[in-house]
Order: C-alpha cells, then sequence, then structure tokens
C-alpha cells in the first residue's frame, strides 16, 4: 500500500467530574445538562465526538423527576430534539430509550404523520402531550411555525400550543446550517420572547464542531449566552477514553482506484476484525465504486449508507458488515464502529472534522487514510509526526478552508420567515399579538415591512383594475407571491423527487432528486409512478427547469440561472416586466411600476432556496 504523508494523534481522552449518575461519573457537558437549571435562556454547547453529548438530552427530564417525585406527565418537563437527519434521529431514539427507560420519548416525523392524512395537527399535538422527549427534524419544525399543519378553521388551536408545552429545544449539529437557516430558528427565539415573556424555554445549540458565527451574532446583537464546551485531555487519570492513537495517512490519488489497487490491505484489516468505512463527496462516487467493489470484494460484506437509502424500503446492517460506504450523511452523530476509515476530505474543514470523529471510538486504535489533489502544503505544514488532538487541528486549518457564516445576512431571513409565520396564523387575537409583542431591530424590521408592503400591493391591484382588464395579469401576481412565500416555509430547499426502482439493489424501491437519477442513472423503464434503473449513466445531460416562483408566471431556465446566477435571474425577470408594462393603461402601468420596483428590494434574500422547480425538461421533453 502506498505511503503518503503519515501523523498521528495522540490517543483522546475527556475528564469525569465528581458527579454521579446511575453508578457512573458525569462528564462536564452531562453533568451540566442535569443541572438544567443552572443553563441560560439560551446557550452552545460544544463537545467532541465521543464524549456523550446525545446521553447528555435526556438529563433535564431526570433533574426533573428527582425534584418531583408525584407529578403526573402532563406537568413534567418536555423537551425538542431537532436533529439534521433521518440516521442520526433514528440512532438517538433507539439509544436514548435503551439509557432511559423511565422517559417517555418518541419520534415526530413526516411517516407518522402522513398516515394521519387530515388529522396531522391532532396528531401532533397527541404526540407532545403523551411523551417527555420528541424528536424530530427542522423542516417539520419550521412547518408547524408556519401553520402548514393548521386546517384553516375558526376556533382551532394554533402552533403556539406546541411551544407553550415545550421548556426546552435542542438544536443539534447546528454547525450544519446556513444564513437562512439559523435566521428560523432565531425567529423562535423572538417569538418566544414575544408571545411567551413569562414561560421559561431554553434554547440550547449543541455541536462537535464550532461554529462560531453564531457567537459573533449574539454578541453584536447584545444577546446574553452561555458556552459551555467539553475539552480533550491527553492524560487517563480521572478520565475515559474517546479516541485511541490514530494513525492519518494523506494521500495524492483517487479513493475507489486506490482501494481497488489495494485489495491485500483490505483483507488484512478484515483478517483483523477492523471494520472499515469509505467517505465519498458524491454520491455518484460511492455508486460507482460500489458497482464494482461488490464483485472484486468476494467473502466481504458491504453495505451501503448514503442519502439514496433514506427513503426506501432497505434499512442497511450496519452492524455486521464488513465495509460500509457513504457520504456525508455518515458525517454526523451515528457510532459505526470502524477502525479504518478510506475518505475524501470533504468540502470544508468542519466536514473533515466530522469525518475524523467517525473513527476509533473509545480506546481503540485507528487508521485513517485521506485523499487529496494537492499534497505538498501537507507535507509543508506538518513539520512533525505526532500531534497531540488541538495541535493537530491547529494545523490542519491552514490546508482546509471552513465554510463562513455572514451573520450580516441574518436579520433580513429572519424578517422575512417571521412574515410567513405571520401569514399562517388564523386567531385574530394572536395575530394582534404578534404586531404588538414581536421586536424586531431595524434590518429585521425593515425586511418584515417590507414583505408586508408587496404583500399588500398585490392583494390590492383588483381594485385599481375597475374595468377587469388586467384580471390574468394580476391573477399571475397572487399566484407567484403565494409561491414564493411558500419557499419561506423550507427548511431546506425543496426539490423535485421522483420514485425509484433500483435494479442494482434488488429492486430496492426509493426516492430521490429527479435531477440526480436522471443525470447519473440508466433509465431502462418509466411508468406513471416510477424510473426504473440499473447501472451508472456515462454522458452528461444538460436541462432546463421549469420555475414559477420568478416574477411573474413559469419560465424555463439553465441550471446555472436557476443556482449559480439566481440573484441576476430574478432581476431579469424584473427587467422584462418593467419593459412590458410601458403598455398599460396609465393607473395600472404606475401601479405596476411602483410594485417591481418594491420587489426588486428582495434582491438581498434571493437564494437558490427560492427556486421553486416544477418541472425538469431534458431535450425538449417534459419530465
Amino acid at each position: 500500500m502506498d505511503r503518503g504523508k503519515i501523523l498521528t494523534i495522540s490517543p483522546q481522552f475527556i475528564e469525569y467530574s465528581n458527579i454521579e449518575f446511575n453508578g457512573l461519573f458525569l462528564h462536564k457537558i452531562q453533568k451540566e445538562f442535569l443541572n438544567y437549571p443552572n443553563f441560560s435562556n439560551i446557550n452552545i454547547v460544544i463537545a467532541p465526538t465521543g464524549t456523550g453529548k446525545t446521553h447528555s438530552f435526556a438529563l433535564p427530564i431526570i433533574n426533573n423527576h428527582r425534584e418531583n417525585k408525584l407529578s403526573p406527565i402532563k406537568e413534567s418537563r418536555r423537551g425538542i430534539i431537532v436533529s439534521p437527519t433521518n440516521a442520526l434521529i433514528n440512532d438517538m431514539v433507539y439509544n436514548l430509550k435503551q439509557n432511559f427507560k423511565e422517559v417517555s420519548i418518541d419520534v415526530l416525523n413526516s411517516s407518522k404523520l402522513k398516515e394521519k392524512g387530515p388529522e396531522r395537527w391532532k396528531e401532533i399535538l397527541s404526540i407532545l402531550y403523551e411523551n417527555e422527549l420528541i424528536i424530530t427534524n427542522p423542516d417539520l419544525l419550521n412547518f408547524i411555525i408556519t401553520g402548514k399543519y393548521l386546517y384553516k378553521i375558526k376556533g382551532e388551536r394554533q402552533w403556539t400550543e406546541f411551544f407553550e408545552h415545550i421548556d426546552y429545544f435542542i438544536f443539534d449539529e447546528y454547525h450544519l446550517y446556513d444564513e437562512e437557516q439559523i435566521a428560523n430558528i432565531l425567529s423562535f427565539i423572538l417569538l418566544k420572547d414575544a408571545l411567551f415573556p413569562y414561560k421559561e424555554i431554553k434554547f440550547i445549540f449543541t455541536s462537535a464542531t464550532p461554529e462560531r458565527g453564531l457567537e459573533e451574532f449574539f454578541r453584536d446583537g447584545n444577546i446574553d449566552y452561555k458556552l459551555f464546551e467539553e475539552v480533550i485531555f491527553n492524560r487517563e487519570e480521572n478520565s475515559r477514553a474517546i479516541h485511541g492513537k490514530i494513525e492519518l495517512n494523506f494521500i495524492k490519488s483517487e479513493i475507489s482506484n486506490y482501494i481497488l489497487s489495494n485489495k491485500k490491505a483490505i483483507y488484512d484489516f478484515k483478517a483483523k476484525n477492523k471494520k472499515i468505512l469509505i467517505i465519498f463527496d458524491k454520491l455518484r462516487d460511492a455508486h460507482l465504486f460500489l458497482e464494482r467493489a461488490n464483485s472484486e470484494f468476494v467473502g466481504l460484506r458491504i453495505e451501503e449508507e448514503t442519502g439514496w437509502l433514506t427513503k426506501s424500503n432497505l434499512k442497511s446492517n450496519l452492524v455486521e458488515c464488513d465495509i460500509i460506504v457513504g457520504t456525508n450523511k455518515v458525517e454526523v452523530g451515528v457510532n459505526y464502529d470502524v477502525d479504518v476509515c478510506f475518505m475524501d476530505q470533504g468540502k470544508y474543514f468542519r466536514n473533515f472534522l466530522q469525518r475524523l470523529g467517525r473513527v476509533a471510538r473509545g480506546n481503540r486504535e485507528g487508521h485513517i487514510f485521506i485523499f487529496v489533489d494537492k499534497i505538498r502544503k501537507i507535507e509543508t505544514v506538518f513539520d512533525k509526526t505526532d500531534y497531540t488532538y488541538y495541535e493537530f487541528i491547529e494545523k490542519y486549518k491552514e490546508i482546509q478552508v471552513d465554510k463562513k457564516i455572514y451573520v450580516e445576512k441574518i436579520p433580513k431571513f429572519i424578517g422575512c420567515f417571521l412574515f410567513a409565520v405571520r401569514q399562517g396564523i388564523t386567531d385574530a387575537t394572536l395575530r394582534k399579538m404578534f404586531f404588538e409583542n414581536v421586536k424586531m431591530n431595524v434590518e429585521t424590521k425593515q425586511y418584515f415591512n417590507l414583505m408586508y408592503r408587496i404583500d399588500k400591493k398585490i392583494n390590492n391591484f383588483s381594485d385599481i383594475d375597475k374595468n377587469r382588464g388586467f384580471f390574468v395579469i394580476i391573477k399571475k401576481w397572487q399566484n407567484w407571491w403565494n409561491i414564493f412565500l411558500d419557499t419561506f416555509c423550507y427548511f431546506r430547499m425543496k426539490d423535485l423527487k421522483c420514485k425509484v426502482i433500483d435494479r442494482d439493489r434488488n429492486d430496492l424501491i426509493t426516492e430521490y432528486n429527479i435531477e440526480w437519477v436522471l443525470q447519473n442513472k440508466n433509465i431502462i423503464g418509466k411508468n406513471d409512478e416510477y424510473y426504473v434503473v440499473k447501472g451508472m449513466a456515462e454522458e452528461s445531460k444538460e436541462f432546463l427547469y421549469l420555475v414559477d416562483s420568478f416574477p411573474i408566471g413559469e419560465d424555463a431556465f439553465s441550471k446555472n440561472e436557476c443556482y449559480f446566477n439566481v440573484k441576476e435571474t430574478f432581476l431579469n425577470k424584473l427587467k422584462n416586466l418593467d419593459e412590458s408594462v410601458r403598455y398599460y393603461d396609465e393607473n395600472i402601468r404606475e401601479y405596476s411600476i411602483d410594485l417591481i420596483k418594491t420587489v426588486r428590494a428582495l434582491c438581498p434574500v434571493i437564494t437558490e432556496k427560492r427556486v421553486n422547480i416544477k418541472e425538469i425538461q431534458v431535450n425538449e421533453n417534459i419530465i
């Protein structure tokens, strides 16, 4: 096996506290969660992989049990854990239920709600009332807050009922979120302060990877918060090992060819009972590797853990396999019990850091092979071979850039999201409270008011058109605005999915992004419900995207226009509208010009998330 730049990271330990729980001493972070009343209203918790962070999440409820032994569940403390991936949610539910049988725990996900149809909102409230700890995803929480699960009938219970029964929110792996997603979460804090000023709700942001942008936002806004950080030590006294000694081998090569050219090393690891994790940056590369690996590694059990399987009818057996092939889905949270890893670097420093934490849990030793395009800088920066964890991290920051959070964008997105929340409120009293009590800074208020003005202008358009000669144009503006507003209700970007039957995986049925399927898979059949795929497509295709969230009406755009030049595309559409309104009647023309000018001010919040793809076109055939 080729040898690149080889380094070692010494074993990592975390200290025990002086607090004992169920016969074991807690670590610092766990102690803080058990002493829940000491938390501030806003808290940031940094705990490296393997430090028992997830174990901490139920401890505030245990604290409540001890203080109020005879209280019924309806009076118990309640927590919501908001986790970004289904794999992490499932792993968390299993581990917490195993370790805290005295805590009532349930998961709140779209699958459960889909079964209930129009009774979804009742089901949400039922799960809330019957449990002390609920684990969900940010997409579902966004839908609750924007009123998407309400029936829109008089006298119904609003989303605030969900809020007022929660005592603490944990936003796990918050480092994965961008400015708009962080803005959505911070909006919850503003809503709490406005609508439940006398209720104590604690917001806790947790991650193994620090996101200093969030701290910067709190400091700049003079917002009080507490920072808790679990420190890694290099000594064993009064400590628990979270990672053994790890050997890192930086190799200038491509991961698939390297592994397939070094099959003997793979079998040698198997002979030593070492489970292997292979992490690709791209799903396409993972599937190309799997096409060959299943026949090349005879006698080894290979399992896939990628987004391709998330919505499938297959659950991989990751416990008994020899090799796990994954993408960035495997980066967070879940312990795959592996000692050997072959991995792409990842797009950002934080991806690399998360991948590093997958290997050699406890006191076991590990080997990580990292595949890079350039190795000279690595050879220059690392001038010795042995490093502590923190020494290595500081050096590696010189190698790979990290994703930057631009905190100045956050207030704009908060203003837009709060308007989307306001639109989902069906109760007049609650809407009045919202207007009177929600406190916004100058920029947040500016964008909330901008959305409000556009909404009012579009809804009042009909009053200007006395002769109803522009009914079609007005209807287009109204339709566009409803679609545009809806983009703020999604936590992550809404994408167009299709159902797939995968012949390469024993007719596995799954659901995935339609563009990726058309670009990367060989389509061997299609009916009204499914695409049937087998093997990987070789030729790249050009697509046109039919988008209905640019003003006004549907139009077809290239990928470049939709995702990379989205602001320019948005402004070009408005420019075209400017040209067309010259031929309108005078009063309609002046009103339209003013409306277009107001809409143009939305440009700073125009991102790829504002792109709502209705259909995809390939070679002029609508898919």
